[in-house]
């Protein structure tokens, strides 16, 4: 208690010596991380939270933020926020790599792109680099699919048990915390409004944040959309049937491909 009396005396006395700013959230400019295309402006930074909005002794994570320049004298005060899918893709990296198609979105506004919670260069990360290594380990490997089974199972369980050792909770790695991570981050950069755009997963997030923190949410874009209600991992087996009963329909029902390729579903 008297160390910590003795270093507010001292903050207050000295001038320039302040105590760093460890409230949550908060923002803090940082340098660029990656490749950033050439010719274009590049603001970067993290966005502080807590891991877990509902536990007051939650550890802090930091998010990383990466906003491309409009090329208009006068930018729209709106801003487009990219959402990426997967989930798990890094945002930043993926943006940066095929700018082309970002591009024409900076004719009058900013981009924003966020690293969503343990993706890219946020930290923790939740990469599997167990997974990365088994797969360079398996290639042109001659071995049955039970052992890959087997060995990919046990590299899902040593990811598992290193970031739950790291003290990481991984319960707190969803929608709804990252919906909240995005209205943080609108107003630590004091946007009033701005433009979401979800893609396959981000649309999903996107939903999230429309249904959780309307505020502050000009207009959305939802690319490949992945609706809340939908459980996609355990819809996949019905939505291929669904696919190739439409594609075989349609080709039964069209003179010249099932003349080309009759029977095609029995062969």
């Amino acid at each position: 208690v008297i160390s910590a009396l003795i270093i507010t005396i001292l903050a207050a006395l000295v001038p320039g010596c302040q105590a760093p700013d460890t409230s949550v959230p908060r923002f803090e400019k940082a340098g660029v991380l990656f490749n950033a295309p050439a010719g274009q402006a590049v603001e970067c930074g993290y966005l502080f939270v807590p891991e877990e909005r509902d536990n007051p002794d939650s550890p802090t994570i930091k998010l990383y933020v990466a906003t491309f320049k409009s090329h208009s004298a006068s930018p729209k005060k709106d801003p487009i926020l990219f959402l990426a899918g997967g989930p798990g893709l890094d945002a930043v990296d993926a943006v940066s790599l095929s700018f082309e198609a970002y591009a024409p979105l900076l004719a009058e506004r900013d981009l924003i792109v966020i690293d969503q919670r343990g993706t890219g260069y946020s930290q923790p990360s939740l990469h599997a680099d167990e997974l990365t290594e088994l797969a360079y380990e398996l290639l042109g490997g001659d071995i049955s699919p039970e052992e890959a089974e087997s060995r990919q199972t046990a590299a899902i369980q040593g990811f598992h048990d290193r970031l739950v050792g790291q003290g990481i909770n991984l319960a707190a790695y969803n929608s709804a915390e990252s919906a909240a991570d995005l209205n943080d981050l609108r107003l630590a950069l004091g946007i009033e409004s701005w433009n979401l755009l979800g893609v396959s997963y981000g649309s999903r997030l996107a939903l999230t944040a429309m249904r959780d923190f309307p505020a502050g949410i000009r207009s959305v874009v939802l690319d490949a959309t992945y609706p809340l209600q939908v459980d996609l991992y355990a819809e996949v087996p019905v939505s291929a049937k669904r696919a190739f009963e439409l594609f075989f329909n349609s080709c039964a029902a069209d003179d010249n491909c099932s003349l080309l390729y009759p029977d095609l579903e029995d062969v």
